[in-house]
């Protein structure tokens, strides 16, 4: 009878699990070891989403009111979906530092039931970010349908390197337009831009960075920008220059950017070669045309 129940189990179980759960099991290991760099990417994908809600409502203010709609019920959506993102990093890195390794003959003694609690709640953290990456690519297709371009994930286009991206695009577009905003367009700002400009003009003297800081789509860049075309702080510095620093950014390029942006408002060609320098020259360039205005 012993035999017999040992054959049958060799016969319909071992193939079973060899057919079955072996492939289950593998993708899970795999799926688990793969936790690290998904929270990498949404990472990455949280700063994207913050940053495309931030240039799409004001685009949505100038559109007509069907489509000015629709873009803000998009805008609502990826607020709530970076929300869910930001819950999923906070839960893999508490759960992460709660399963720190404890000194001791203790441990030893736990590693296992702690090995397998670890796991578990990686691979139901790994269901959470696959969840949210539907959402994300379903929120994407609807607006690219009605809206004609693209919003592109980190998933998507990989990881950050210098060449352009159709999202990047995207959003050097929409960074754009404060540029185009009539004054009369913006409303709502006379306070702290009145604010602002007594920093920068009636401030200390010496080196200063002023941080905007609030979340995606209350207009931190329209207000900067207000600021900086303003005739008191125009004549008020000898320098200006306005650059977009994204998160994939290329100081060179930065370098560059503010150098012809000086060059150009004194009415004059930037030095010859200027795209062609390493960073080194750059540095320098930029530190010589200060301290000419300085003198």
């Amino acid at each position: 009878m012993c035999d017999t129940v040992i054959s049958c189990a060799r016969e319909h179980l071992l193939p079973l699990a060899r057919d079955h759960l072996l492939p289950l099991l593998k993708e899970a290991v795999n799926i688990i070891r793969g936790v690290p760099t998904e929270i990498a990417e949404m990472k990455d994908e949280l700063e994207r989403i913050e940053g495309f809600i931030n240039k799409a409502d004001r685009m949505a203010d100038s559109q007509e009111d069907n489509t000015s709609l629709k873009m803000r019920a998009t805008i609502k959506q990826l607020i709530e979906a970076s929300f869910h993102i930001e819950d999923i990093i906070d839960e893999y890195l508490i759960r992460e530092e709660q399963q720190l390794p404890d000194p001791g003959c203790a441990a030893v003694a736990n590693y296992g039931a702690n090995y397998v609690k670890t796991k578990i709640l990686r691979l139901h953290i790994t269901y959470k970010i696959q969840n949210i990456k539907s959402r994300i690519a379903l929120i994407k297709d609807t607006f690219e349908k009605d809206h004609g371009f693209p919003i592109h994930s980190s998933w998507e286009i990989g990881s950050s390197s210098s060449t352009e991206t159709p999202n990047a695009t995207l959003l050097q577009n929409l960074r754009e337009a404060p540029f185009y905003m009539e004054e009369t367009d913006v409303v709502g700002f006379e306070e702290p831009r009145g604010i602002m400009i007594d920093w920068l003009v009636k401030g200390r003297a010496e080196r200063t960075i002023v941080s905007l800081v609030g979340m995606g789509g209350q207009g931190k860049t329209t207000l900067a920008k207000r600021v900086f075309d303003n005739t008191e702080v125009v004549n008020h510095f000898d320098c200006h220059a306005w650059i977009t620093v994204s998160p994939s950014y290329n100081i060179e390029n930065l370098l560059k950017d503010i150098l012809c942006q000086f060059y150009k408002r004194q009415g004059v060609d930037p030095p010859q070669g200027i795209h062609q320098m390493d960073r080194k020259s750059l540095v320098d360039e930029v530190r010589n045309y200060l301290l000419r205005k300085s003198t």
